[in-house]
């Protein structure tokens, strides 16, 4: 589940293109994982492209898994 507050954004669409970025990035990096995530969005997010966001969500996983 992803979750993306009026906090990160005021318009819809900014917040439903950082949903489909934090999904596409789960997708990629998490291939073979299985369970149940959720993810909720900082402001910060709005800042970063696709290619950056999916490195910090890479970084953040290794932290979990270990």
């Amino acid at each position: 589940m992803v979750i993306v507050g009026r906090a990160v954004s005021k318009k819809a669409t900014t917040r439903n293109l950082i949903k489909r970025r934090i999904r596409a990035a789960f997708r990629e990096t998490l291939k073979q994982a299985k369970g149940h995530y959720l993810a909720i969005a900082q402001p910060e997010i709005t800042k970063l492209s696709f290619v950056e966001l999916k490195k910090e969500l890479e970084k953040q996983i290794n932290e979990w898994v270990i």
